[in-house]
């Protein structure tokens, strides 16, 4: 539940454009402006409720300028959303600043600044970022923060997603049961296949064969089950994906693709696809450098992409 939710592309109709969001103005009247830690019962010591064990999401109206706080709303321009051990419920708190040491975090590792864009800037957006990797903590990021922003996170009733993406509820059994809570999801790509052609819609994932040639499969097919994992490919090359998503191979125990669209994120995501235009390892173009290594001069030096052995255009782009 607290884990990093990755964002795999998924089919969903385009939204309409956002508006631009009002910079953190008030809501009306009836919002609770400030809604104070309660006293806690004498008893009670903060590790009795470590992690939220109710829903965020209890409370009625607009979510427009405000933050769902469990039965209450805070006014989004001048207070937060923080979770409280002590009471074991979610209060609202004045805002507290992101800090440049990581301090905030680790003090307030369930603070929630937004829950949709109409909570932030006109060029911010709501966002899980990677600065807290627990996927409920959410804070205001500038929009081109391409890295910072692992998710954006839109409300069913709250301002609408980036134009071309579409607001794709992510309920939880615990925490969200009704799905009011989601994030920003791009239409799914389709992979590119065998002899360079593209998969379709009804067939999307590319299946690469121990003998013969690769072929197009349906998510969840018995062809798709029957592949090992390593051989599910919803993309080949860096076009087949849409929005901000790039396409990089799968990793770690969770691993269900071999390559996945999603938003990819330095030392979070894996190693980015990239086509090395030949049999032999070259050299990083600039907008690879710029958006694997950004100002790491170590990264920017090393960064090659290496052919791979599945197709000829599918190379990895990775640090020698």
């Amino acid at each position: 539940m607290l884990a990093v939710a990755a964002a795999c592309s998924r089919s969903v109709t385009p939204d309409e454009a956002r508006p631009t969001a009002s910079a953190r103005v008030g809501p009306s009247a009836e919002v609770a402006s400030s809604f104070p830690i309660s006293s806690a019962t004498p008893d009670l010591e903060p590790e009795d409720h470590p992690f939220p064990t109710r829903s965020r999401l209890g409370g009625v109206g607009s979510t427009r300028n405000t933050i769902a706080c469990g039965e209450k709303r805070c006014d989004a321009a001048s207070h937060d959303c923080d979770w409280d051990p002590l009471a074991g419920d979610w209060v609202c708190v004045p805002q507290i600043a992101p800090s440049a040491d990581g301090s905030d975090v680790a003090d307030h590792p369930f603070l929630v600044r937004c829950d949709d864009a109409s909570d932030c800037g006109p060029n911010e957006r709501c966002c899980s970022s990677t600065r807290n990797l627990v996927s409920l903590a959410h804070e205001c990021s500038p929009l081109g923060d391409v890295d910072g922003c692992r998710q954006e996170i839109c409300h069913a009733d709250g301002a609408a997603c980036p134009a071309g993406t579409a607001c794709v509820p992510t309920p939880d059994a615990d925490l969200d049961p009704a799905g009011v809570s989601g994030v920003c999801v791009p239409p799914r790509g389709v992979a590119t296949c065998g002899g360079k052609t593209r998969c379709s819609q009804s067939r999307p994932v590319c299946l690469l064969a121990k003998r013969g040639p690769p072929s197009c499969a349906p998510f969840d097919s018995e062809p798709f089950h029957a592949a090992p994992i390593e051989s599910r490919l919803t993309c080949t090359r860096q076009g087949d994906c849409s929005g901000e998503e790039m396409c990089f191979y799968g990793f770690g125990d969770t691993q269900t693709l071999g390559t996945l669209c999603g938003r990819w994120s330095r030392g979070l995501s894996g190693t980015p696809v990239c086509d090395p235009q030949g049999p032999q390892k070259r050299a990083a173009t600039k907008a690879e450098l710029d958006r694997v290594c950004g100002s790491d001069e170590p990264c920017r030096t090393k960064l090659v992409c290496m052919p791979g052995k599945e197709l000829p255009w599918m190379g990895a782009l990775t640090s020698l």
